[in-house]
């Protein structure tokens, strides 16, 4: 964590990037990030034990133990579902059905260091974009024990959460090698082949690389220079359009002919809803249907969104962000200048960013939000 840059300056990150933390700032900061695992590990831990659950874990336990098992080229030459191409994906499965003899231990096991190791590079984002042990530590935190977080850990053959770590150890990388000193386009080529290997495993981890260009732009745009070599930008966007073309080619061979078509605009603006919505939820939207009897999103009917809805509710969503911003003008244009501005303004588009192949792909609203960015 040596190339930290103070959270209320514009200096150059290279500038400190020989500063080296204090071995009581690093014990500080090993001591926080190992309480939030063991807060987050605690609701979890009972998971392992659990048989498995849902259609999804039956139908992959049962492709691995037989069409895998006899053939496991399969994994790399047939399709993942109708429309999906997901090699690593059923890899994992493939290996962790055989390393746990069948037995749903192993898969709940893998998804939970999986989602411990999520928290912990959150809290070294958090480290990294603030310089603050509470930042960090509050931000793995939340999102470890997020209700939303546990589908993505109870469902035995859902590889979410290793695809999350690969999106997290990508966009790490990539800060890190623009903030580095040394070993910059090293650094950027790992963090690329991290986004490729997430990529294989979960399509929409290609936002991975639109958050390593958004860091990018923000960081020149509000500096007012480029902190890095044009072969670091050409490097990025050069392995960026490669890892994209690997797999539209590996498609192609598969999937002949077969592509995954946009959704609607209206069901766009009803999952960018129900996403914003079950976010904001304290509750998992599958304990609110059981405890309230709330709709389930998936049962929420699409054909019940007017245009005259969206209209209003854009209207609506205008008119509040309108607001806000005129409410806290002042602190805006106070703060606009500022490094820690930057940063929450970068973690907001992530966030946009790390759900919109979801929003743009996905016809119908998924049951819950699974583990994302």
């Amino acid at each position: 964590m040596g190339n930290i840059l103070p959270s209320n300056s514009l200096r150059d990150p290279q500038d400190v990037a020989g500063a080296r933390p204090s071995k009581g700032h690093f014990l500080k900061c090993i001591f926080a990030l190992f309480v939030v695992l063991f807060v987050v590990s605690i609701p979890y831990l009972q998971l392992t034990k659990a048989y498995f659950v849902g259609y999804d874990d039956f139908n992959e336990v049962h492709r691995a133990a037989f069409e895998d098992t006899r053939q496991p080229t399969r994994i790399f030459t047939t399709k993942h579902s109708a429309t999906k191409y997901r090699p690593l994906n059923r890899g994992i499965n493939f290996i962790s059905f055989h390393l746990g003899h069948g037995s749903p231990m192993a898969f709940r096991a893998r998804n939970l260091f999986f989602h411990l190791l999520n928290c912990a590079l959150l809290f070294c984002l958090g480290m990294v974009l603030f310089d603050s042990i509470f930042m960090g530590a509050l931000g793995a935190a939340l999102f470890g024990l997020n209700p939303l977080a546990h589908q993505a850990v109870a469902g035995a053959v859902m590889t979410n959460t290793t695809a999350a770590s690969m999106v997290l150890i990508a966009v790490v990388l990539g800060l890190w090698s623009y903030r580095a000193r040394e070993h910059q386009r090293r650094l950027l080529m790992l963090a690329i082949t991290a986004a490729w290997i997430g990529f294989f495993m979960y399509e929409p981890d290609v936002a991975a690389l639109g958050i390593i260009f958004l860091y990018f732009a923000l960081d020149s745009l509000y500096s007012h220079r480029l902190r890095v070599r044009m072969s670091w930008v050409w490097m990025l966007i050069l392995l960026s359009t490669a890892v994209v073309t690997s797999m539209v080619v590996a498609r192609a061979f598969v999937l002949p002919g077969v592509y995954q078509p946009a959704a609607s605009f209206a069901a766009m603006a009803k999952n960018t809803g129900l996403y914003i919505v079950a976010l904001l939820l304290p509750v998992d939207p599958l304990l609110a249907n059981q405890w309230f009897g709330t709709p389930l999103v998936s049962e929420v009917p699409l054909n019940g969104i007017s245009w005259g809805l969206i209209a209003i509710a854009f209207v609506c969503g205008v008119c509040l962000v309108a607001f806000v911003l005129f409410a806290f003008r002042r602190q805006i244009r106070r703060h606009a200048s500022s490094l820690s501005f930057m940063h929450g303004t970068f973690l907001l588009g992530a966030a946009c960013l790390s759900i919109l192949p979801l929003l743009v792909f996905n016809e119908i609203g998924r049951a819950s939000c699974r583990e994302r960015v």
